[in-house]
């Protein structure tokens, strides 16, 4: 996962000839040198130009490279309309691939288009490669195969993260939200840690998700996780509330309520008392099964008999009439009690939400009272006009004992005592729904059995006036409504243990994901990533001291396991320490994301790019030690280019007996290229 800058070349051609330069850069560490204004900040964005990265210096579309290379260039004092330009870098990846890619700074090809060869057209004069044309810069650059961007994760091997955004969206990580880590350039690099970091994309905590990726951190993975957990939790409840109804519902059919159905999904099941269905039976619940072998044995006892005649039947009907009226006065009677209790209990819930809402505003007033009081504040304070806040007690301000009158509780435990008073009538308002609810169902099957007596009392009715001779209206309808109420209840029944099964599976899948998140770490971060994050801080804070940071001591700094970012006692750095400091900062961190990835298993590409660091006046010693640190880069086959202004004297006292690559220019770095 790693890439090497080969080489540099851009190209510049005027009404006056071409103009350009072509520079090298070997493994290890390369310093680039030239006097300031002669093009080194040219060469630097060229690289991020190239690789189509120039969104992580700003939103504009504007060419982010110097007029002599968009419009005019200087020479000898004379400025030369500039014709077309491009900029042509080759780059290595961790398995020796090489792509050339070239991209039109000025001219009438679309700065959008990014041509890319496989192989080494810069450092090998005269090879051939396959040519193919991608586009940055618009919608799905980093989505498509056609993306520069996305072709460019390939080379590099990297399987970008899916991120959120703030409109709820999500997108990959762009390789403008890493590059910043990898690349700091001078205009507005150097002013924060993740000054370079693009906001527009409205990636949320677009730094932390850069970080997490460049060290290979599962922490993103496993938020990731906890909200696929989530999303899953609150499907599986959904699925089970919509079970649940379906169960209901089936019950309401065949005038019964279901039983043995947990509310809220369970990992345990089947439950000790196995979901059913009761059907009422005048005092007492029958389970449907059981009523239904019930109804089948009288049925078929009734198919075995003749129908009998009006007069035949005229006795037995006038009973069962006298049996079906007095059932039917019970059951209304019932009816009309379960109707006053519902009613009973709606009003008792209302006293509760009423009894909860004062609850609530009595709390906010006695915690705004005690917040005003740790302030100190007298004012405005019921207990400062001989009252008590909450329970309105005449409060005596006297040293001696008030017999008229009790002393009010303390603001605390008052606050104490109101929280455990919303905790009692909040659950009592749970309570009471639950039983509005069972008492509600209950009351529906009351008026099922009403109607269902109405119609039999109907039947039987129609049997004393009817005929003599004629078959016994009730006995035919008897049977009639028998074998239809036994196959609705066979379809119930059926349905029913449909639904069982249904519970049964998700039950499964709820113990599932109730496993996967009891194996998620409490802290979001996995035993690796601590390790990482301990060797940042460690690497972090052992070369802010070679670097002579001075704002105070490094042992109070940290880097924070939410953030990734180095604190101290909570606070960003950036806060309180000194401008020299805060460029140190920078050095420090991104150096130390560097080198972690020479001991331990990241996504970072191994190479970094500073022009000029020195900033903010760092002091010679402590760029010294920057340089020499820098050097180690080629031990781990990793890349390290710098960009700067530094007497060539001064360098190369500062890296005597060290290994380095030394590409120095005199003059502007554009130089006439002779035909």
């Amino acid at each position: 996962m790693t890439i090497k800058v080969r080489q540099l070349e851009l190209s510049v051609t005027t009404v006056k000839g071409k103009y350009g330069v072509s520079i090298p850069f070997s493994d290890g560490f390369t310093i680039l040198r030239a006097e300031n204004t002669s093009g080194k900040s040219t060469c630097v964005q060229a690289i991020v130009y190239a690789l189509g990265l120039e969104a992580m210096l700003g939103p504009s579309r504007e060419t982010p490279l110097p007029p002599a290379m968009t419009k005019l260039i200087e020479d000898d004092g004379v400025e030369i309309p500039v014709l077309e330009s491009s900029v042509f870098l080759e780059i290595e990846n961790a398995r020796g691939q090489v792509m050339t890619v070239q991209r039109t700074a000025a001219g009438s090809r679309d700065t959008r288009l990014i041509s890319a060869w496989d192989g080494p057209l810069l450092t090998s004069k005269g090879a051939t490669a396959n040519q193919r044309d991608f586009f940055v810069r618009d919608k799905g650059a980093a989505q498509r195969p056609d993306g520069f961007h996305y072709h460019l994760a390939q080379f590099l091997e990297w399987n970008l993260p899916t991120v959120s955004k703030f409109d709820g969206s999500e997108c990959p990580l762009y390789l403008e939200c890493i590059f910043p880590i990898i690349l700091v350039e001078q205009k507005h690099g150097w002013s924060s840690l993740h000054a370079n970091m693009p906001t527009f994309f409205g990636i949320q905590e677009a730094w932390k998700r850069a970080v997490e990726f460049v060290l290979g951190l599962q922490a993103h993975g496993l938020i990731v996780e906890a909200q696929r957990l989530r999303q899953e939790e609150a499907d599986a409840r959904s699925r089970w509330k919509a079970l649940s109804t379906q169960a209901d519902a089936l019950a309401e059919t065949v005038g019964g309520v279901s039983q043995g159905v947990p509310s809220t999904p369970t990992a345990d099941w089947p439950p000790k008392k196995s979901p059913s269905i009761a059907i009422p039976n005048e005092k007492n619940w029958t389970a449907l099964s059981d009523v239904l072998t019930r109804d089948k044995a009288h049925l078929k006892k009734l198919q075995g008999e003749p129908v009998p005649t009006a007069n035949q039947a005229a006795d037995q009907v006038s009973k069962e009439l006298d049996a079906s009226r007095h059932k039917l006065n019970e059951w209304s009677f019932v009816a009309s009690d379960l109707q006053d209790e519902v009613n009973a209990e709606a009003q008792q819930l209302e006293s509760i939400r009423v009894r909860l809402l004062a609850l609530g505003e009595d709390l906010l007033k006695n915690q705004d009272a005690n917040k005003l009081r740790a302030l100190g504040s007298t004012l405005q304070l019921s207990i400062a006009k001989d009252e008590c806040p909450t329970c309105h007690q005449h409060v005596v301000d006297a040293l001696l004992p008030q017999i008229e009158a009790r002393p009010p509780m303390a603001i605390e435990d008052t606050i104490t005592f109101i929280k455990q008073q919303k905790d009692l009538f909040q659950r009592m308002e749970a309570n009471s729904q639950r039983v509005i609810q069972a008492k509600t169902r209950k009351l529906q099957v009351a008026h099922g059995q009403v109607e269902g007596l109405r119609g039999r009392i109907r039947a039987l009715r129609e049997t004393l006036v009817s005929d003599g001779r004629s078959p016994s209206v009730e006995a035919i309808q008897t049977r009639i409504r028998l074998e239809e109420d036994i196959r609705i209840k066979e379809k119930a029944l059926q349905r029913f243990q449909g639904l069982a099964a249904d519970f049964s599976d998700l039950a499964e899948s709820w113990k599932h994901i109730q496993a996967r998140r009891k194996a998620l770490p409490k802290e979001g971060l996995s035993g690796a990533d601590k390790q990482k994050l301990n060797a940042l801080s460690g690497h972090f804070k052992g070369q802010l001291n070679d670097y002579g940071f001075t704002s105070f001591d490094t042992g109070l700094i940290d880097i924070s396991k939410e953030t990734y970012r180095p604190t101290r006692e909570g606070f960003d750095l950036g806060f309180d320490i000194s401008a020299s400091d805060n460029i140190r900062v920078i050095w420090a961190y991104l150096m130390a994301l560097l080198e972690i990835a020479r001991t331990s298993e990241t996504n970072h590409p191994g190479i970094l790019v500073f022009d000029e660091p020195r900033q903010q006046d760092a002091s010679a010693s402590s760029f010294q030690a920057l340089l020499q640190r820098c050097v180690h880069a080629g031990n781990f086959q990793q890349q390290i280019l710098i960009a700067t202004s530094e007497p060539t004297a001064s360098l190369r006292s500062m890296l005597a007996g060290k290994t380095y690559n030394l590409v120095e220019f005199e003059g502007k770095i554009l130089k006439p290229i002779a035909r």
